[in-house]
């Protein structure tokens, strides 16, 4: 009580408070202090503070020490939002405090019906199946939980030991399930109601980390029982090891016998009792053989189990970055999924944003890497998006929720990566078709051998139970866990490895894919460029300034929603020009351009039509202006002519802007193999504009195509390189995604279409992903080979010492098969142990070396570098050029561009002219926070 009493302060306190002394009657003290509701104040300081100067609050809100009556609720503030507050967080706090003592934690849901109600559907109820101890086994966990009356689906993973189980719970409770599965000994439980790590005392950690109870017996009695072979009478303790061990396998065995199903537990019961049974009738120490084919055989069933835990949490990590909780304004803390649409959170600096939404209130940095893997905080302000499960690195933020909790990105990506770890590659079934006939064939040869030699040809008995321990030894090789596992685990890691660096892969039917990739086609606007049009060049005419020209061209474009209007107006706010409010008559003039009146002057933007009627196109002064229209369109990009009062005042130039590395992306792919094309519905001019910055050849570029063009271009990459990979916006390239082996969509976070759309989501817009997952699929593909080949080729050395070599010793038998089991399982999860893409150079992330955030020569060329750019992640200056001139203001907050964080400097520079103001709070250029050039 104690503990909630104190957390119930600090939210309590938490709130606005007005100016002012406390009202009540002999209270003297001052209950509010502005420093207090500083929103950039910690709630740890805050907290601290407000004990200090509102301890009357304290006292008062203290006094009933529980849920008060409202009558006996004294509050020395004037708020009484405070009541209301109170009491909301405090049923709250012990609702969840009494059921999480009462009702362990269990993870089910109703699902919704078409109509959206949840009412009459199915509920999803989630176990972990720590017994099925490879996709053999489904069968058997299949057999058991389908038969149950009232259950219509199910879905199992064998690499995570998950099954997801839809039943009626009103036919059958989801403990009646978990019932039945644990009456095979299948170890489960429900997800979310884990096992206590021991019973809280010093050894209870190390206790639960211990194998259970019936293998540790098995197997202390077993290294007792190998004494046997020095002191004969110790052999015998041998039974009591086999005694100890046999229930699970039995009772696994059988279930699987009732179902029509022969698996590997059958096997494993029929070798043990037959070396057994050999040692007793020949006075031998096999039994100690068949003790140490128990033990070993449980020990790797655990072994298993344990290790493949590590890709089960890596999974579930990924699931789990929804928060539970969110402060609402109004009504303090509750559950995240409570929150509804239109409803106001707050969110501290250190919090996790509790909802999808939109930031009303307040700016700071958020760290967006659990959802897209961008390492970088992200700026919001006011009209920012923001998801749920980031982390809010900066100042106090409000946000207002525009999507119900489990319709949120990271829930829809929890949803996903969920069901990708069930779906199966198409390797995956081969292995497990083949499996299925594999141990039904070995138990069959086993009984002839053991059999008919022993009856018909074997006449004494060291000849029969030769026979009789090679038909054993052929049931403890038939047993394909590690062929069965070679696959799921590498897939499973794969795709949890590829969700944390923010890129899902919808199953391993699709990660194969993506691994086979020889070829991938790429759309230009929004991929291999950001999407959104940037001013790339401007000249103004010889009687004004840059100045004047801006602010003209400014002025008219707020009137416009053109997208040229929105670059001109991100340009002039980055010069400090605002826009005149003494604008009138603005008309567009279709396929020209627009017109109004600043100021009094008359003002045209617009094309060459319009430049050409009456607007100083064709005057001597404007000769130069001609040339460099002319000259920038011819490059693919988009200029504008203004004149005012018919004399040309300037031309300015827009582009998309090229993404910071999709040139090295493009790059790391060409080193990989893999052919990059543009697939664009662009004109040739920027199309080409756009594959020369990122080092396409123009026979790499398809422009001018259609949606039905797309997806012949697809078909043609195939044709020529094999397997494809589309790169889209999963929207308005879905025939081509949809045409290609692999769809891509980029920049998928908040876009629920393009996730849907896909196979492959890039929840971020770093083009560099796509290389780095090309080469992860390709791991894990060279995984699954490496697997395959360890397994078959082991199984095989195995058999042929089976029958080459006299008395093969069962126990290493049994050794070797988990032993290949165990490395097939690590081997597999090593994809998740190296590179998780948040440091990948040679895919173009930050301050790749040789970008360079100013690329003209000659005519001024405006500067959109991103924090950085150049060595060392600096940005702004170039590897080679002959002049970079900087008219744009010096970045504020101390970013600086160049070598090591300097900004505008050359490492190879004739000349730099620099325009723009002398930079303010010490903010320098050049390399290493110099100015000027290297050289």
């Amino acid at each position: 009580m104690a503990d909630e009493a104190k957390g119930l302060e600090e939210a309590l306190l938490d709130g606005d408070c007005c100016d002012g002394s406390c009202s009540d009657d002999g209270c003297d003290v001052e209950c509010c202090d502005p420093e207090i509701n500083d929103e950039k104040t910690s709630l740890l300081e805050a907290s601290r503070r407000k004990k200090e100067k509102r301890r009357c609050a304290v006292e008062d809100l203290r006094r009933g020490r529980g849920p008060p009556p409202a009558s006996s609720a004294f509050y020395c503030c004037r708020h009484k939002h405070l009541q209301v507050r109170y009491e909301n967080i405090l049923q709250y706090t012990w609702a969840s405090s009494r059921q999480g003592r009462d009702h362990p934690q269990q993870e089910q849901r109703k699902e919704k019906s078409s109509s959206g109600a949840a009412s009459g559907a199915p509920t999803r109820s989630k176990y972990i199946v720590e017994g099925m101890c490879c996709a053999a086994e489904e069968d058997l966990v299949r057999t058991i939980v389908e038969k149950v009356e009232g259950v219509t689906k199910m879905e199992l993973s064998a690499a995570t030991r998950v099954a997801l189980v839809w039943h009626d719970a009103e036919r059958v409770a989801p403990t009646a399930i978990l019932q039945r599965l644990n009456d095979a000994k299948l170890e489960a439980h429900l997800a979310g109601a884990e096992k206590e790590l021991g019973d809280g005392t010093f050894w209870g950690p190390l206790l639960a980390s211990l194998p259970p109870r019936d293998v540790l017996a098995c197997t202390l009695l077993t290294a007792v029982s190998l004494a046997g072979y020095w002191f004969s009478p110790l052999k015998w303790v041998s039974l009591a090891a086999v005694a100890a061990g046999s229930p699970a396998l039995l009772l696994k065995a059988w279930a699987g016998l009732r179902g029509g199903i022969v698996g590997i537990h059958l096997l494993m019961v029929v070798a043990s009792a037959g070396v057994c049974a050999v040692g007793i009738a020949g006075g031998g120490n096999e039994q100690i053989d068949a003790a140490a084919l128990v033990c070993l055989f449980s020990l790797s069933e655990w072994l298993e189990s344990k290790t493949l835990s590590k890709a089960r949490a890596s999974l579930e990590a990924v699931m789990a970055l929804r928060p539970e909780e969110a402060e609402v304004l109004g009504r303090g803390m509750a559950p995240a999924d409570s929150v509804r649409v239109g409803e106001v959170v707050a969110v501290r600096p250190g919090g996790k944003v509790p909802v999808d939404g939109r930031v009303v209130r307040g700016s700071s940095e958020v760290d967006e890497s659990t959802l897209t893997g961008e390492s970088k905080p992200v700026p919001k302000s006011e009209g920012s998006e923001v998801f749920a499960g980031t982390v809010n690195y900066g100042s106090y933020l409000e946000v207002v929720a525009t999507v119900e909790s489990g319709e949120s990105t990271v829930a829809k990506l929890a949803d996903m990566v969920e069901r990708a770890s069930m779906e199966r590659s198409d390797t995956e079934r081969m292995v497990e078709r083949a499996a299925r006939f594999y141990t039904p064939c070995v138990l069959v040869l086993a009984l002839l051998v053991a059999l008919l030699p022993t009856f018909l040809l074997a006449k004494t008995w060291p000849a029969r139970r030769s026979y009789l321990l090679l038909a054993c030894n052929l049931l403890v090789a038939g047993c394909p866990c590690a062929l069965v596992l070679s696959t799921p685990a590498t897939v499973v890691s794969g795709i949890a490895s590829l969700a944390r660096g923010g890129v899902l892969v919808k199953g391993g039917v699709h990660l194969e894919r993506l691994g086979r990739v020889m070829a991938i086609g790429m759309d230009k606007t929004g991929t291999l460029t950001e999407g959104r049009l940037s001013v790339e060049r401007i000249l103004s005419a010889n009687w004004c300034s840059d100045r004047h020209f801006l602010f003209h061209l400014a002025s008219l474009e707020s009137q416009s929603s053109h997208p040229i209007a929105g670059a001109v107006l991100r340009l002039a706010e980055e010069r400090n020009i605002e826009a005149s409010a003494d604008v009138a008559s603005y008309k567009t003039i279709p396929g020209a351009g627009a017109s109004a009146v600043v100021e009094g002057r008359f003002v045209v933007v617009g094309n060459v039509k319009l430049a050409a009627a009456g607007n100083g196109w064709s005057s001597s002064e404007a000769a130069g202006l001609r040339k460099a229209f002319e000259s920038w369109e011819g490059e693919g990009m988009t200029a504008v002519w203004a004149a005012v009062d018919g004399r040309a005042l300037g031309v300015a130039a827009a582009a998309d802007l090229v993404r910071r590395n999709a040139a090295a992306a493009v790059s790391a792919l060409a080193g990989m193999g893999v052919e990059a094309a543009m697939v664009t519905g662009d004109n040739e001019g920027s199309a080409l504009k756009v594959a020369r910055a990122v080092g396409l050849r123009e026979s790499q570029v398809r422009h001018s195509m259609r949606p039905e063009d797309k997806v012949d271009a697809v078909a043609e990459l195939r044709r020529e390189y094999g397997a494809v990979a589309m790169v889209g916006d999963g929207v308005n390239d879905a025939p081509a995604l949809a045409a290609a082996d692999v769809g891509v969509a980029m920049g998928a976070a908040g876009s629920p279409a393009a996730m849907e759309t896909a196979d492959v989501v890039l929840f971020s817009e770093d083009i560099g992903r796509v290389a780095w997952s090309v080469r992860k699929a390709r791991a894990c593909r060279t995984k699954i080979i490496q697997n395959i080949a360890l397994s078959i080729l082991a199984k095989a050395a195995i058999v042929v010492c089976v029958f080459y070599v006299g008395d093969f010793p069962v126990t290493l038998n049994v050794m070797s098969d988990a032993g290949v089991a165990m490395a097939v399982i690590l081997n597999g999860m090593s994809v998740m142990w190296f590179d998780d893409g948040r440091s990948r150079r040679e895919d173009g992330d930050h301050g790749e070396h040789g970008q360079c955030g100013a690329h003209g020569k000659g005519e001024s060329s405006v500067k959109h570098g991103h924090h950085g750019g150049g060595c060392c992640g600096g940005g702004g200056g170039c590897g080679e050029a002959e002049r970079v001139v900087k008219e744009d203001p010096k970045p504020e907050g101390g970013e600086t561009g160049g070598c090591c964080g300097g900004g505008g400097g050359c490492e190879d520079a004739e000349r730099v002219v620099k325009e723009d103001p002398k930079p303010e709070g010490g903010e320098t250029g050049g390399c290493c926070g110099g100015g000027g050039c290297g050289k």
